[in-house]
């Protein structure tokens, strides 16, 4: 309730504005106005309680003597994004994803500090261009992942997901204390509502055997390996060829 009458005011105050500066000329056409309003709300709203709301993140690597490699998606720094979170959608944002602890890092606009996202009030998020979405796991689902983010690859009538993380493996250096990650993908395809487990070649075309052996033909005739390097790109294309052959 706090939220929405927060929002009716800070809509009342700018139409009000927006109206006593037209004094002298004809009223604003209506669609512009709106246009101007939603604008400047989305400006403001930015910055709004909504979102830097969450504990402080701490960086848990300044504990060790040093550090091989980071806890980050793609690189440490900051990227471009937009974040779904509590119920609203907040763009032009620039953040990080600690994929070792499964939490969404975003630092405070007017102070130096740095906030973690409460992961239950994040539906998604898109960083640098790669979408993500918050899977809560069931009981049904449990056996295959866990609740957590899980980016996006292919999302149809099946859906492709991976599961992006690094594990960290503490070891000693000159007597001092050093953390490593170490980058690990674990890959998923939803079909019929259920997710299954897709990291191997056998997986993917056992998931597929209604079309097995199309599917083995496809991945032989386009030599998909599906080795480190390029196993996400060969799931994304072996399994849009398994939607074609079903909508055929």
């Amino acid at each position: 309730m706090k939220a929405k009458h927060w929002i009716c005011s800070f809509l009342l105050v700018l139409f009000c504005q927006s109206a006593f500066s037209q004094s002298g000329s004809e009223l604003p056409d209506a669609a512009a106005t709106s246009l101007v309003l939603s604008a400047q709300y989305s400006t403001a709203f930015g910055a709004h309680p909504s979102l830097y709301n969450g504990p402080e993140y701490v960086d848990y690597t300044k504990r060790y003597y040093k550090s091989i490699g980071h806890q980050f998606f793609l690189t440490s720094e900051k990227s471009e994004g937009s974040i779904y979170y509590n119920n609203h959608l907040f763009n032009n944002l620039k953040f990080t994803y600690d994929i070792a602890m499964d939490q969404v890092v975003l630092q405070q606009t007017t102070n130096p500090l740095t906030l973690r996202l409460v992961n239950e009030h994040v539906r998604s998020f898109t960083l640098a261009g790669r979408p993500f979405i918050r899977v809560v796991a069931d009981s049904a689902s449990s056996r295959a992942l866990n609740t957590g983010y899980y980016e996006v690859l292919l999302d149809s009538t099946v859906q492709v997901l991976a599961k992006r993380y690094k594990r960290i493996q503490e070891q000693t250096s000159d007597g001092q204390l050093v953390i490593n990650f170490l980058q690990k993908d674990a890959f998923f395809v939803k079909k019929g509502g259920v997710y299954y487990p897709a990291n191997s070649r056998s997986a993917i075309i056992h998931l597929y055997n209604d079309h097995g052996k199309e599917i083995q033909k496809y991945i032989r005739a386009n030599h998909l390996k599906f080795k480190t390097a390029t196993y996400a790109s060969d799931i994304i294309a072996t399994t849009r060829y398994y939607l074609k052959l079903k909508h055929n």
